[in-house]
């Protein structure tokens, strides 16, 4: 009977889903990500299994409920799958029954036949430093790959080298030094026990080091030789076993491989495709298609007239006569096998091309963001540009990036739930003892110092906790070398929410939530942020699981969302902000956006041909990817309206590549009949057949062809005022406040506001009675605000001078720039005369606080008498843009003295002999040294000479007389004594005095 009750309670166990399981929440999550469907699934893995899915402390869980089960199978059975069933239905009514019973396909480490984790690799690690360091590395390495196998449907394992980049150098070491003892002890060198222990105890570490070792070594012919020839690897039982147990642990984690049907090759392949690009792909990559791309790009030349998409990107690299195809064997065949990895990878690094012509000033090094891109992609676009420098005799500049940050919540904390996280980071060792600050929206929230480490500067991993925000731009600083403002680096990265108010994060494996960045690709739980008067309205295939009420209005909820789950967000007005599915992907390029329309939409210039009958090339280009069989735009209701007209669009569908054959539609605005006036356009798209809502994209369009910043002053209150350019494709009447004026083609309508306004709201009209409506728009301006330093105000005729900028507190010598919203174009060069003391692009919000005057650049002769303009160039313009277009408009600060105050300094003879006289006297002491230059030397000519407060003549010591019948001139440098007594002559202002 007992018997027959405990079979009762084991089937029981089998059949009842965790999900109607009363055991810990957080832990019933772990085992339902990792793919366990019930208890009984999780009762029948082995130690080591459960610990490669969930974790060691997870696994401690589940094994006292294994012991609780043992002991009492019915009673177990009773309390741990009695009610939960009925009380989640009774909780979630909206679940459908086969939705809920439906196995999550599992996307963790899967084990073949006969691979038992104890009994598959036969060998030890040696008893040393190096094996201590691996096994305790271990379950970071396994972390890393675990969050990129949360998605190993379209993704390389090498994602998982950039969140270990700071400890390479330390695993490359290791790995080295195991091979090596093991083949010391070894009678014949076999490398094989080296091989096997590494597999056995710290596997996804050692499979991590392949595929760094495989980046780096591959030439595009052979990938184990070279990576085997630099662990010393010999025998041939070695590097026949290598490549197998890789290639099982690949396939144990689930990741996608070659098999046999596909090539006899399949190691060699699968271990290419998780390397994902090596260095002379990258290296092709960046010299044939991303550089030359983004100089035509830069000149306005855009292949197919819009921002290269993805799936553009690749057909560019593949078209012979394209002008960018890429010619490299390796990187075609990852193309053709994983285009969805390749052409996200490509995307990025399009990115960083273009930022990287946009903030070059020529010369110097240049921080960025890696854009999501492994560390060898910018190694190797070093690599390229440093060639090129050789090639043209120019300086090439060092590239120093950044790591991306990641968007994390932290749903505990409920005042600041947003976390940015920075992994842990290395610089070249010149970096060791720089300063590193983090600006988020433009405060200044944290500094770091950049430490020593092995080979390397390292700058420790960063968390910052955040209140919820509608965006946050991010902005790094990296001081200079010798603390001047001029040599300091900058990255920027920014982030958004996923629909309009809703920000959507997923739980990866190792218990972190993080932003959702892609489509899903299998059944998730997602993890919604929800803004107040937001609200998420799931539709088919999303259902609600949990809600949490956060300060502030905000609220996390939870939602099992299926691959072809469709939702809505609606406003606080309770109309429709955004629909989406899943199953499909819309990307909208919003590169023209100038500004917002009514509601928050995007607004968009008009740009057309001379006779102003053509489409309009500023709208979007749209690419919808889907998933389903056959897919086409036959499947899909497109829906587009204008102020109630509609609009047919043009659509196309094209082929993706790859052997999957899928396809893509492409919707183009910018080649469809819109006109120049849309207050109120609404872009609607659904699948037909699944009457999912795959798109809600709403727009407005006015004439606006381009606005530039022409030209900037201080008023009388110190305010900054700017004139703008308004260029306007059409006859219009612009109204802007109280002032409503036509503006016409064939001349710009110029427009004044405060230099610190980050919007122009204004309303933009047809002329006559036609049946165009009046738009509604804030069109973005520069939003920079501008403190100059009090140094430089005042009267002209009572300007500082050297004295007054060395006694002045910092405060007095400070310019404060401030930044607000997101801008393409925008950017400030500051100059003190001709010397350069900032320059910077703009992109996101930020603020500067520059001392211009610290350090004082050398004076000369002239700089007694002559003013010197302190200056701020700023460049601002939206709308069409090309190299030939940019403008700048040049800010004066006031004017000031480099030398002190006495004019100039002549050479003039007395009744008593020579002596040096001042224009004017000055009312502080000086101190007078005179030299002689000899072979560039230069050596005193007697003591030095005081100069009391109110003189103006300085007589001449014989030596210095005597140096002027021979050599023809001598120097005179004078400076100030200070408070100990020391005087500076170095940093004083230098009078080149000639006989004449």
């Amino acid at each position: 009977m007992a018997q027959d009750s405990g079979g009762t309670a084991q089937n029981t166990l089998w059949n009842t889903p965790l999900e109607e399981t009363s055991i810990d929440f957080r832990l019933r999550r772990k085992l339902i990500n990792a793919g366990i469907r019930t208890l009984s699934d999780a009762f029948d893995l082995t130690d080591r299994e459960l610990d490669d899915r969930i974790g060691p402390d997870a696994t401690d869980e589940v094994l006292l409920l294994a012991e609780s089960y043992e002991r009492d199978p019915t009673g177990f059975t009773r309390r741990i799958a009695g009610n939960r069933a009925q009380e989640r239905k009774s909780t979630l009514k909206t679940v459908d029954a086969t939705i809920a019973s439906t196995k999550r396909k599992p996307n963790t480490p899967r084990v073949g036949k006969h691979q038992s984790e104890r009994t598959r690799y036969a060998g030890q690690l040696p008893s040393c430093n190096e094996s201590r360091w691996l096994i305790s590395f271990e379950r970071k390495a396994r972390a890393a790959i675990g969050v990129v196998a949360d998605h190993a449907e379209d993704a390389f394992i090498a994602e998982a080298l950039g969140t270990i980049s700071g400890d390479m150098i330390e695993l490359r070491l290791c790995i080295k030094r195991i091979f090596a003892m093991c083949q010391k002890s070894s009678p014949t060198g076999s490398s094989i026990v080296a091989a096997r222990g590494l597999m056995d105890d710290v596997p996804d570490s050692f499979l991590l080091y392949m595929l760094d070792s495989v980046q780096r070594n591959f030439t595009g012919n052979s990938a184990w030789k070279p990576a085997l020839a630099e662990l010393g690897v010999k025998d041939n039982q070695t590097e026949q076993v290598i490549p197998r147990l890789l290639y099982e642990r690949i396939s144990y984690w689930g990741f996608r491989t070659y098999d046999e049907d596909e090539t006899s090759l399949q190691y060699f392949y699968t271990m290419l495709l998780h390397a994902g690009l090596a260095t002379s792909d990258w290296e092709s990559i960046w010299s044939r298609l991303m550089l030359p791309l983004a100089k035509d790009m830069r000149k306005g030349k855009l292949p197919g007239g819009s921002y290269p998409t993805a799936n553009e990107l690749i057909k560019l690299a593949n078209d012979k006569y394209s002008g960018y195809y890429l010619a490299n064997r390796s990187a075609q065949n990852l193309i053709s096998k994983a285009p969805e990895i390749i052409g996200g990878l490509l995307t990025s690094a399009l990115s960083v091309a273009t930022t990287l012509f946009d903030s070059s000033t020529g010369d110097g090094d240049q921080v960025m963001s890696s854009e999501l891109l492994p560390s060898l992609a910018m190694e190797a676009l070093q690599s390229v540009l440093s060639a090129e420098g050789s090639r043209t005799g120019k300086r090439a500049s060092q590239i120093v990036y950044f790591p991306p940050a990641q968007l994390r919540l932290e749903p505990s904390d409920g005042e600041s739930p947003i976390v940015l996280h920075w992994d842990r980071t290395r610089f070249p060792k010149e970096y060791i003892g720089r300063n590193v600050t983090y600006r988020v929206n433009g405060e200044r929230l944290l500094e770091a110092e950049v430490l020593s480490g092995v080979d390397s500067a390292v700058l420790e991993e960063v968390s910052i906790s955040l209140k919820p925000e509608r965006a946050y731009d991010v902005e790094i600083e990296l001081s200079a070398a010798d603390d001047s403002q001029l040599g300091r680096l900058y990255a920027t990265q920014s982030f958004r929410a996923n629909r309009p108010g809703v920000y959507e994060f997923l739980r990866t494996s190792d218990g972190t939530v993080r932003q959702k960045v892609r489509p899903l690709r299998r059944r998730r739980d997602v993890i919604c942020l929800v803004a107040p008067g937001f609200r998420v309205v799931p539709k088919a295939g999303m259902t609600l699981v949990n809600t949490d009420s956060l300060p502030g209005g905000y609220s996390i909820q939870t939602f099992d969302m299926e691959v072809m789950g469709c939702g809505e967000v609606l406003d606080p007005r309770g109309e429709q902000a955004s629909a989406w599915c899943e199953g499909f992907k819309a990307t909208v390029d919003r590169s023209q956006v100038i500004g917002e329309g009514k509601g928050g939409s995007d607004l968009y210039p008009y740009i057309g041909a001379a006779d102003g009958d053509s489409y309009n090339a500023a709208l979007p280009s749209i690419e919808i990817e889907g998933l389903t069989e056959g897919f086409s735009d036959r499947q899909l209701d497109i829906e587009c309206t204008c102020d109630g007209r509609r609009v047919s669009i043009k659509r196309t569908t094209v082929d993706r590549p790859g052997p999957d054959g899928t396809k893509s539609v492409i919707l183009r605005l910018d080649q469809s009949m819109v006109r120049a006036f849309v207050n109120e356009g609404h872009l609607r798209v659904r699948h037909r057949e699944s009457s999912s809502a795959i798109l809600s994209y709403r727009f407005a369009v006015v004439p606006i062809r381009r606005i530039a910043l022409e030209s900037a002053r201080i008023t009388a209150n110190d305010d900054v005022m700017a004139t703008y350019a308004v260029v306007v494709d059409r006859a219009c009447e612009i109204t802007h406040g109280e002032d409503a004026s036509r503006a016409y083609r064939s001349a710009p309508r110029y427009v004044d506001a405060p230099l610190s306004d980050e919007w122009l709201s204004t309303t933009i009209s047809p002329l006559g009675d036609g049946e165009d409506p009046s738009v509604e728009a804030h069109i973005f301006l520069a939003g920079i605000s501008v403190d100059g330093p009090k140094a430089t105000r005042g009267d002209k005729s009572i300007m500082a001078d050297r004295y007054d900028l060395a006694e002045m507190p910092d405060s007095y010598g400070t310019l404060s720039v401030e930044c607000k919203g997101r801008r393409t174009s925008r950017g400030a060069y500051l100059s003190l005369g001709a010397v350069p003391k900032f320059y910077k692009k703009l992109p996101v919000a930020s603020s500067y606080r520059i001392m211009p005057f610290s350090p004082l650049p050398g004076a000369r002769s002239e700089d007694g008498e002559t003013p010197t303009e302190l200056a701020l160039a700023i460049r601002y313009e939206c709308g069409f843009r090309s190299e030939e277009s940019r403008s700048s408009c040049t800010l004066g600060l006031g004017s000031l003295l480099l030398g002190y105050g006495f004019g100039r300094c002549r050479l003039v003879s007395t009744a008593t002999g020579r002596e040096l006289r001042l224009d004017r006297p000055v009312d502080y002491d000086l101190a007078v040294r005179l030299t002689k230059v000899l072979r560039g030397r230069e050596y005193p000519l007697g003591e030095v000479i005081s100069l009391p407060a109110g003189k103006t003549g300085i007589p001449l010591p014989r030596e210095a007389s005597e140096a002027l019948v021979g050599r023809r001139h001598i120097v005179a440098t004078f400076a100030v004594e200070d408070l100990f007594g020391d005087i500076d002559f170095e940093n004083g202002q230098r009078v080149e005095i000639r006989r004449q």
